[in-house]
């Protein structure tokens, strides 16, 4: 939601569902969870985030909900990076709302969605329904498929690269594939004084090399792994 498209106004109900351990949801909660998912696919928009130096605590108890859902999400850990992203969300929509521009951000972004149909729900999932650009280097073995291609060798030796093949190629992926974001930021829904609030942040463009010798084989990769889950 923070790192590709932006706040979603229901948050509060997927945090709920976080603290909710083993419990059996109704269909509701599960539609309603879907229906998120929905409306931030659909989002023609994309936040950005700034670190915060304030203290996590303080930040929380100057909160309004929405902020403090965001909190508590980045108060359950994990990687270092996207709890300081999350902290720095939280800061930035706090002062949204401390402006009186929260829901009007919130109401612009999401105006156009629609209720997901009965059909949407019980369809089988298809082939055609996965990104496979989100196929990255840490979820399966694409880097030791690419390092023995001719045409990747190739890429590498253009840019020479002698040693951490590996490396370097997980970083090329993440910032010319995986990290790709066609929403616009909403610097371009609206003008505001807060940096923080409305940062926006310059899309690397894939380079000639990798669009030609990698990308080919990067996404043959994909779609064998693709067919290979959807076998099984």
């Amino acid at each position: 939601m923070f790192d590709d498209a932006v706040l979603h106004p229901d948050l509060p109900l997927l945090v709920w569902c976080m603290g909710t351990n083993d419990m059996v949801y109704s269909q509701e909660v599960l539609e309603s969870v879907l229906q998120i998912v929905a409306d931030c696919s659909d989002s023609l928009y994309r936040d950005a985030s700034e670190k915060t130096e304030k203290n996590p605590f303080l930040l929380f108890e100057e909160s309004g909900l929405l902020s403090k859902c965001i909190m508590i999400r980045a108060f359950y850990r994990g990687n270092k990076h996207d709890i300081d992203n999350l902290c720095g969300f939280a800061q930035g929509w706090n002062e949204r709302f401390n402006e009186n521009q929260g829901e009007l951000v919130l109401e612009k972004v999401y105006s156009q969605t629609k209720p997901i149909g009965e059909t949407e729900l019980l369809g089988l999932y298809q082939f055609a329904d996965v990104t496979i650009e989100g196929i990255d280097a840490g979820c399966s073995g694409i880097l030791k498929y690419l390092l023995i291609n001719s045409k990747v060798q190739e890429y590498l030796t253009r840019n020479h690269v002698s040693s951490n093949a590996e490396e370097y190629l997980r970083g090329k992926l993440w910032v010319n594939r995986s990290d790709l974001n066609k929403r616009k930021f909403l610097s371009e829904l609206f003008d505001s004084k807060s940096n923080l609030s409305y940062k926006k942040i310059e899309q690397v463009q894939p380079d000639e090399d990798f669009i030609n010798l990698v990308l080919p084989a990067a996404d043959a990769y994909s779609k064998k792994y693709l067919l290979k889950k959807f076998a099984s």
